[in-house]
This record gives structure tokens, sequence and C-alpha cells, in this order.
């Protein structure tokens, strides 16, 4: 939410305060918790799961006291499917647009995402525990009835605002924000309804656009949210970075001198790899195509390492994913360096991944976008020829 929304929300606060004389945040949620089945019900709950189908985005979610949880979503829309799982130890996550067979080790903020997101489907059921600070607004009509507006805060910022009907004190709807890819702030209203009685439990079984299904403490084995040593190969869809290669440093040029830092915080200077061949990989974990590419970089340094060349794999504006872990999770064994950022403008990097061949006098010998497999060819025989004319 903006500082703006913010400022507005506060002097909404002040013109509704009026309409819910005496009620506090506190007493309108101790109320829905109460129509929800009540406390002592909730506080017996042992395991969760939550179905969610729509006709954009589905999921399996499942939460089994203290703090296992596991979330399975895809997209028919994209053929995408994501299993991310918390064993009470450790995350592991295994998405199909990575491009692997295997499950990578989630990060501390990748696991914390995930049990936030399951938290936030029931956001009002122990929200202190959760970490969440609730703020009455007072009220407002929703569907024609006249409804409490809470806006609740995420520890990691994210706000929400949540409806409670005043004659029932159950949740009737509930307002979020997305960030388009413009960078504008999207408003996405989802209205709630449909309560049904499950294992004593009054609950939610539309939200939004999806309809969902529960089953309360069911017998959920922890066996479900180990990590699995891998699944059946599947396709995965061939990504492009377009326009890309248009917007990258030409061949012949020299490339622009660095220094960056492998994990243990060692420092790299381009002037280190003067008279190898090094290639050059910017990628994120987050970054679909780059997990397709990273087999063939590796087999690049398996081939070639004993004849001068050097593989670095630069990750670059990475958002909580751990990608020392990731490489050691894939087996890949060529050199990290972390922290790209700061010098992808000088290497025009756009889009990711994006791949740079330079040779020992320092000059760009090869460069493209993507993952396909024609420029992986390409790449290679710019480096076959090279050596080739070395006697190597």
């Amino acid at each position: 939410m903006t500082a703006r929304r913010t400022s507005l929300a506060w002097v909404v606060c002040g013109l509704f305060a009026s309409s819910a004389p005496g009620q506090t945040a506190e007493d309108v949620i101790s109320r829905s918790v109460t129509a929800m089945g009540g406390a002592d019900k909730w506080a017996a709950v042992r395991a969760l799961a939550v179905s969610s189908r729509s006709p954009y985005f589905s999921s399996d979610a499942v939460w089994k006291k203290p703090n296992l949880v596991r979330i399975d979503s895809w997209s028919d829309a994209v053929d995408q499917t994501d299993t991310r799982s918390y064993d009470g130890t450790s995350g592991w996550r295994l998405f199909s647009a990575e491009g692997s067979l295997k499950p990578r080790s989630m990060s501390a903020q990748e696991v914390s995402e995930l049990r936030d997101e399951f938290d936030s489907m029931l956001p009002l059921i122990d929200y202190k525990t959760k970490g969440y600070k609730v703020v009455l607004l007072g009220t407002a009509p929703v569907g024609g009835q006249s409804a409490y507006k809470l806006e609740l805060t995420r520890p990691g910022g994210e706000v929400m605002h949540i409806f409670v009907d005043v004659k029932t004190g159950l949740e009737v709807q509930r307002v979020r924000w997305a960030r388009s890819p413009a960078g504008d702030d999207l408003e996405l209203v989802l209205p709630v309804g449909d309560y049904r009685e499950v294992g004593g439990l009054m609950l939610p079984h539309r939200v939004g656009p999806a309809a969902r299904t529960y089953d309360v403490n069911g017998a959920v084995p922890d066996s479900r949210f180990q990590r699995p040593g891998g699944l059946p190969e599947r396709e995965f869809a061939a990504a492009k970075v377009t326009g890309a290669r248009d917007r990258l440093l030409p061949v012949g040029s020299m490339a622009p001198e660095w220094t960056l830092k492998d994990p243990r915080g060692r420092a790299h200077r381009s002037s280190d790899f003067r008279d190898k061949v090094v290639v050059m990989d910017f990628w994120a974990t987050w970054c679909a195509p780059c997990h397709r590419l990273m087999p063939a970089l590796q087999r690049l340094h398996d081939d070639y390492a004993s004849r001068g060349v050097v593989v670095l794999g630069i990750s670059t504006s990475e958002r909580g994913g751990d990608p020392a872990q990731l490489m050691k999770d894939r087996g890949y064994t060529y050199t990290l360096l972390v922290n790209g950022e700061s010098i992808m403008d000088a290497y025009h990097v756009a889009g990711m991944p994006v791949v740079y061949v330079v040779g020992g006098n320092g000059r760009i010998l090869h460069a493209d976008a993507g993952a396909d497999e024609e420029a992986s060819a390409a790449r290679r025989k710019v480096i076959d020829d090279l050596l080739h004319g070395r006697g190597r």
C-alpha cells in the first residue's frame, strides 16, 4: 500500500469512527472468531486442508501442528505446477517453470512467505500469533449491508482490508493490492461467502472467483511435507526474452571491467581471467528460462574447464532466493558470483538469462539472450572455433 493510500485510510477512519461507537478491532475480530466456530474449537484444530479452484489459478494447501505447511498450486492457463513445503525444519520447492525435475531448498524468506500465504487464507484466526496488526476503520456498506472495515497489515508490510458483516460477524469481503507489470497498484475486491459448517467450524466456500472445500482434522502424515527424490518427467514450455538480444553489447566491443564477490565474500575481478575464455551468465533463482539454460552451462564447464574456459553464473536482482543453495541442490559446480545487478546496466541486461562469451583479450566474442538450443549451439561453436585456433 502506498503512503498516500495509508494517509487516506486514517482520514477514512476518522470519518467512519462515529458509525461504530465503542467498538474496537479486537471486539470485531473476537465476534468474527465466535461466528466461525469459537476460539476453543479453532484451538483444537490439529490439521487443516484447503482446496481452492478457479478458472485462473488453483491450489491444495495443508497445515499441520505445530508449523508444517505445504501448498501445491497450478495454472492450466500457462501449464505450470508449483509445490512448496516446510517440514518443520527446512523448506523445499519444485516449480515446473524452473526447468528441473528435482526439488530445491527454499530460503528462510521463501519459507516465511509460504507460511504467510497459508495464514492469509483465514486472516482473522489467531491474528496476533501470526504477527498481524489490525485497525478498525469504521463501517462501510457491502452488498447493501453494513460491515465493519478492518485494515490488516502483515509482517512484510502487505495491507488487506477485511469487511465483517455487522449482523452475522462473518467476513463478507476483502480488498487486496497487487503490483501490475507497469508498476501500478491494482485493487482486487474479493467477495467472501457461501459459509458452511465443516468439523464444527463455519468456513467460506467462495472467495473471489475461487470455490473452496475444507478438511478439518483429517489424517495428514508427516511424509506429506517431506522432500521427495524427484518427480516423473514432464514437458516444460520454452521461454523467450523478447527484444533482449537487440540491446546487448556488440560482438567485438570491449567487455566492461567488473568486480564481484562469491557467496563467501571473496572478490573476483574481470582482470583475474585474462588469457581465459569467460562465459558470463546473468541469471536469478526466480527466472524460469534461466533454469532451463543452466544444464547446458554445466556441460560447458565439464567439457571445457580443463581447456581454459571459465563459466560464471552471475546471480542478479534476487528476490529472496538462495542461489548458492539452488546450485548445490542441482549439482551445478561452475563458479557463482552474486549481486550482478551492480553491472547489469553496463552489460545491457534487460531480461534474463543473458550470456556473454569474452575472449582472453577482453573482447566480446558472442552475446545472446534466452534459453533456446540454437543459442546454446552457437555459443559452443564460438568456443570450439577459438580453442581449435589456439590448438587446444
